[in-house]
């Protein structure tokens, strides 16, 4: 019998065994509603092959409560991470983030940048804050902004600084304005 054949409920109840057996070809035999359906025990047993074998289309399906389950050692592709809805990239943890490499960076949308907790934001270490351009800056919330170790601040470059909003840089800590230096102040 093949996947694609089955119905949600009942990809809700396969095994972990099961879904461990799934091929890269019967994962990408599924829909994206059938994806959503596996439940979060299934996601947790998923390897890089399978979830390299989804498409932009079958990670949509991906809920948010799925997402942290999945082992943190799993990457994403930057074509999988630009499909993910904002809700869906909130709900990633601070390991998963943590995971991304400058191509990952390169792609997140500005309001995924925004979907995220201060809490997953600080996921970002100073390497992925001085990789991030002027449109993912700007969806910067005040709660991201002020949860920026003095460290990140340090990298962000003075063309960065200089994209910041006057709100943004309003909800600066102390600590994170006074690790700016001059010539940052004054871009």
């Amino acid at each position: 019998m093949s996947i694609s054949s089955l119905s949600n409920l009942q990809i809700s109840l396969l095994s972990t065994t099961a879904i461990e057996a799934l091929t890269a070809t019967d994962i990408q035999s599924m829909s994206a509603s059938q994806v959503g359906a596996i439940n979060t025990s299934g996601i947790a047993v998923l390897d890089q092959t399978q979830l390299s074998a989804l498409s932009a289309t079958q990670v949509k399906g991906l809920t948010a409560a799925q997402l942290p389950k999945l082992t943190s050692t799993l990457v994403f592709g930057t074509g999988q991470l630009q499909a993910l809805s904002n809700q869906q990239f909130g709900s990633l943890t601070t390991t998963q983030i943590d995971n991304f490499d400058a191509t990952h960076i390169a792609v997140i949308a500005s309001t995924q940048i925004g979907a995220l907790s201060a809490t997953n934001f600080s996921g970002l270490d100073a390497t992925h804050i001085g990789a991030l351009n002027g449109t993912q800056l700007s969806g910067l919330t005040k709660a991201e902004l002020s949860g920026l170790t003095s460290t990140a601040m340090g990298n962000l470059k003075d063309t960065q600084i200089a994209l910041l909003a006057s709100t943004q840089i309003g909800a600066l800590s102390a600590t994170n304005f006074s690790s700016l230096d001059a010539t940052a102040i004054g871009a």
